[in-house]
């Protein structure tokens, strides 16, 4: 593996700080590491607003900057071309001890009846989310942003779309496999916005926000699973879409994932599409970003494995 960013020692897997993270990934942007495929790399992620908000009340505005989730990447992945797959494997995710909420006047399903701004500090302790009221919450760490570079133009780190980016998918946490199509030569991977915990759909804006160290391994697939992110996780085939019309991302995922369980099985479409809709689960993983609604069709692997 050939890495650019600072190697940090006293890990089985190399750690890595980059020289910068970014907000915005674009296919010029140039690479903060390259890896080859197959290999393991331990990232440190920094929070959503790396650092910049802390108890202190004068940090706070901070919340409406208007950048955030500051990406490790692009990772250059040798041998990534269009057309090809990524799979990212999480391997491991550990949380820094204190996590962050915030609630925003507009922001939020009842982001309404949010009259000022609100920060919240969660200490983590023992694998718990400590919050004010004295109830504890079991930490479920999951990946917020995780994308390759699109084919054209630059995206913030905030948006998503067929490439992945901010997925906020709860599903995406240790042990997961995250398939992407690759858009442009080296894949141009990019990974950010930890959560200590988020509930589906992040309906009041923010998940419990947290700095973490994230281990991957990357692999190439000779042609993508499907036009758009896919998730293996907990036994599960998860299809992703996202748009600005809920009915429109639901029912891209539904079309995704009828279409990826169809060729992979070899099943007819009227067949495939029958196991859907018997076994298969919609939900949304969230409801708040700009660039709309994520929406996911989770499917029993199992199911095809009785074949």
């Amino acid at each position: 593996m050939d890495c650019e960013g600072r190697e940090e020692e006293g890990s089985e897997m190399t750690r890595r700080r980059p020289p910068r993270y970014n907000y915005e990934i674009g296919p010029a942007t140039a690479p903060v590491l390259t890896m080859r495929a197959g290999a393991t790399v331990t990232l440190f992620i920094p929070d959503w607003l790396e650092g910049s908000v802390s108890d202190d009340v004068r940090t706070h505005p901070n919340v409406h900057r208007p950048y955030r989730c500051p990406a490790f990447g692009p990772i250059h992945v040798d041998g990534a071309r269009p057309g090809m797959g990524l799979c990212v494997e999480l391997l491991e995710i550990n949380l820094a001890g204190r996590g962050l909420m915030a609630l925003r006047p507009g922001i939020g399903v009842l982001g309404h009846k949010v009259e000022k701004d609100a920060l919240v500090s969660l200490p983590i302790r023992d694998g718990q989310i400590e919050f004010p009221g004295g109830q504890r919450l079991p930490v479920a760490p999951m990946v917020g942003v995780i994308g390759v570079a699109p084919a054209t133009g630059t995206v913030l780190t905030l948006a998503t779309g067929d490439y992945g980016g901010n997925l906020d998918t709860r599903e995406i946490s240790t042990g997961a496999l995250v398939h992407l199509p690759i858009q442009v030569a080296g894949a141009g991977l990019y990974v950010a916005d930890v959560h200590a915990a988020m509930g589906d759909g992040e309906l009041s804006g923010t998940g419990v926000e947290v700095s973490a160290e994230v281990g991957i391994r990357v692999s190439l697939e000779r042609r993508a699973f499907c036009p758009g992110p896919l998730v293996e996780s907990d036994g599960l085939w998860i299809a992703l879409a996202t748009d600005s019309d809920p009915k429109a991302a639901l029912r891209m995922a539904t079309d995704r994932l009828v279409s990826f369980l169809s060729e992979r099985a070899r099943l007819p479409f009227q067949e495939a599409y029958l196991l859907v809709g018997s076994a298969g689960n919609a939900a949304f993983s969230q409801v708040v970003n700009r660039s709309g609604v994520t929406c996911k069709v989770k499917f029993p692997k199992s199911v095809l494995a009785a074949r």
